[in-house]
């Protein structure tokens, strides 16, 4: 910023800077036209812009309605951009105690005015683009590399400013109006310049003519592949391979430690099946292993062709003596000795269910 270096009246319209000197702050700075006719009311807020060939602003470019000279072929460009009327509110306050303590925004007729000495420098770039992104080393064909654009980008890219047109003047309107209200004077310069370059850019996009890329490469994989580090992928690997093996061992320790043969014996018999046939079949059947529950019943042993097997058994419950009941258990008579065998089981049964009975009924008396 330059606006302590310039001098300004107070009550002026103008104000001089060294090199230049502008006759209004609502001068716009349009080229090939007559200063008087390019100024503003004075109760606007207003932006404007002046080009010069050199650095030191002894030259203007394209100043007054007799130059023939519109636009500067040169790269970088020098100019200077002025603002009145921005930020539109009191500057005395300690925001901009900084600002206003070092003459860098000033009032004048009531409102607040800055001016900003710039250059911008145009830049050709060379980048190699992968997947989205700019690789960041710069060295040709390895990421970005820049070079100074051809004189006449200068005058491409100033153009919108300099001839004032609508979108030009917006663009400058709105960098004064945003880097109006940074309370540094660099912060000041940095916002305005950040604001310009991407006015410029965004209003010469039009003119620009793709271009096909210097070196081109593309590769269309219908396989979805992934860089792993090895050393995790076969400490991973390995550690399945091991709880594989793990589990293998443990299997093999607990079929040999449970004896599995004798459990399933051990489970057949605790089963509703087991606990009849244990209940009801003779004790000699149930100490012989089987290979299937059924095989505990009788009627299931019989061998092919024994005519003398016994047939299936019946169960029944009968009233004893003493009142009581019990479980019987007969075969189905085939002859008078299996009838008899069946009598004499029947009756011993009862026997014993009377004699138990019996047993019970002395133990209560005494």
């Amino acid at each position: 910023m330059i606006t302590q270096e310039c001098q300004i009246n107070a009550d002026g319209p103008g104000f001089n800077c060294p090199g230049y000197q502008s006759p209004s702050f609502t001068y716009a700075g349009q080229v090939g036209v007559d200063p008087e006719m390019a100024m503003a009311s004075s109760n606007m807020s207003m932006t404007g812009i002046q080009f010069f060939e050199d650095a030191d602003h002894q030259d203007p470019i394209g100043l007054g309605n007799q130059t023939t000279h519109l636009f500067g072929l040169q790269n970088p460009m020098h100019f200077l951009t002025w603002s009145k009327g921005f930020p539109p509110i009191d500057a005395s306050s300690d925001i901009f105690h900084d600002m206003t303590k070092g003459n860098y925004l000033q009032l004048v007729n009531g409102d607040n005015v800055f001016i900003v000495n710039c250059t911008s420098t145009i830049y050709r770039t060379v980048y190699a683009w992968v997947n989205g992104t700019i690789l960041g080393s710069q060295q040709p064909e390895q990421g970005y590399y820049t070079s100074l654009a051809p004189p006449a980008y200068g005058a491409i890219f100033s153009a919108p400013f300099a001839i004032d047109s609508a979108l030009g003047h917006l663009a400058l309107q709105g960098a004064a109006a945003l880097a109006a209200y940074k309370t540094e004077p660099q912060d000041v310069a940095d916002k305005f310049a950040a604001e310009f370059s991407r006015a410029a850019v965004a209003l010469t996009a039009g003119v620009m003519t793709p271009m096909p890329n210097m070196v081109e490469q593309s590769r269309n994989n219908t396989e979805l592949l992934t860089r792993v580090p090895k050393v995790p992928l076969y400490c991973f690997v390995g550690l399945q391979i091991l709880y594989a093996l793990a589990s293998v061992f443990v299997a093999i320790l607990a079929w040999i430690l449970t004896r599995p043969s004798e459990v399933q014996q051990v489970k057949s018999r605790l089963t509703v099946e087991g606990l009849a046939a244990g209940f009801l079949e003779p004790g000699g059947t149930q100490g012989r292993p089987v290979e299937d529950i059924e095989q505990l019943y009788s009627e299931h042993r019989r061998t092919k062709g024994d005519e003398t097997s016994p047939e299936s058994n019946k169960i029944g419950i009968r009233q004893t003596d003493a009142g009581g009941w019990v479980w019987v258990v007969g075969g189905q008579p085939q002859n008078s000795k299996t009838n008899e065998d069946s009598h004499a089981a029947s009756k011993a049964v009862v026997s014993h269910a009377t004699d138990t009975d019996v047993s019970e009924k002395s133990q209560k008396e005494v």
